[in-house]
């Protein structure tokens, strides 16, 4: 088992996760239709069909046993709301914390916090019909409907196209990595109940915490929010959200070389992995916080799975950390390409 496999984020399992070959083929997320689909209505420009993913399974028997339920929804907030800013990427539902603490530490950075408004995620307009089929864990044995299990979203409404950057390996580039873009559609499952987007959020009104998460079940070849219910690879992630990943494990480094670390989470998107039982009651096992702070030996981290702010930023000290953490990973000093 190598460095990497040993940095997981739940429960010690390591997700399959398999990387597209530098072969890869052009994206084929989004597949042009002929625009009689949508009952023989002709359209400016084509029609793009594109297969939503599934969502994760529920907590308890269905949705439905919780008092909730989805359905497929054109998201109308705007992409950005100003500057990506560490208080904005919120996690739901999902149990799987690398993701939104890597890019937590991305808007820490401000040549990652541009790359993400400007480069990383970008919206343009397109013809979008969205099709899932539902799950039988949606309903409860008493609703199960027998046939009509296709949700569709089509436009004029469903008309926001994404293109979301990526970095995977490529031993055939001279950085051993190379660029990929997804596309996505602006359709996310709504909770009918609340009113709200079910999975990622942005808490000051944004879009793009929702797009990235949605783009980076495609970046992994999965077509299901339950892809991202399992363990990843922070290192990984880290690689795939970057360009780099650089791990440490904190027993390795003396508290000079840590602090010199922590100190760069301004220069470096930074986060931190707490052992499988800490044993403070304010840091959650087997977890990954992003760092976002550090001063006179205190060291800020934030919990984008926390929706209680008493617990979403927390402030621990060197031998805190130490104490309750494992590992360290950090990301490239700058986007490539």
């Amino acid at each position: 088992m190598n460095f990497l496999e040993n940095i997981l984020i739940k429960h010690g399992e390591l997700a399959t996760i398999t990387e597209a070959p530098a072969t890869e083929a052009p994206n084929t997320d989004a597949t042009k239709v002929d625009p009689t689909v949508l009952g023989g209505e002709t359209t400016a420009s084509p029609v793009i069909k594109i297969e939503e993913p599934s969502p994760s399974k529920p907590p308890i028997g269905s949705f439905s046993d919780f008092e909730s339920n989805i359905e497929l929804r054109a998201a109308k907030l705007p992409l950005f709301n100003g500057e990506p800013i560490p208080d904005e990427f919120r996690q739901v539902w999902l149990d799987n914390c690398p993701l939104g603490a890597i890019m937590t530490a991305m808007t820490r950075v401000p040549k990652f916090q541009r790359y993400i408004k400007l480069k990383m995620i970008l919206e343009s307009k397109a013809n979008i019909l969205s099709i899932r089929k539902k799950e039988d864990f949606e309903f409860s044995p008493d609703e199960m409907p027998t046939e009509n299990k296709i949700e569709k979203l089509g436009p004029p409404e469903n008309s926001r196209l994404f293109h979301v950057k990526f970095y995977v390996s490529d031993s055939s580039s001279s950085r051993g990595i190379r660029p990929i873009t997804k596309k996505v559609s602006g359709a996310l499952l709504f909770d009918i109940k609340r009113d709200e987007i079910f999975y990622a959020v942005g808490l000051g009104g944004s879009l793009w915490p929702s797009i990235a998460e949605k783009a980076y079940i495609q970046m992994m070849a999965f077509n299901s929010y339950e892809s991202l219910n399992h363990s990843l690879d922070v290192g990984m992630v880290m690689l795939h959200m970057t360009g780099e990943e650089h791990m440490h494990i904190l027993s390795d480094l003396t508290n000079r070389e840590l602090k010199t670390l922590i100190k760069t989470n301004k220069v470096r998107p930074t986060v931190i992995v707490s052992k499988l039982r800490p044993p403070s009651e304010n840091v959650l096992e087997n977890h990954t916080y992003a760092v976002i702070g550090f001063k006179e030996d205190m060291v800020h981290l934030v919990d984008a799975l926390s929706t209680e702010e008493a617990k979403r930023f927390i402030w621990l000290s060197i031998a805190d950390i130490r104490s309750n953490f494992r590992a360290l990973a950090q990301g490239a000093k700058e986007p490539f390409g």
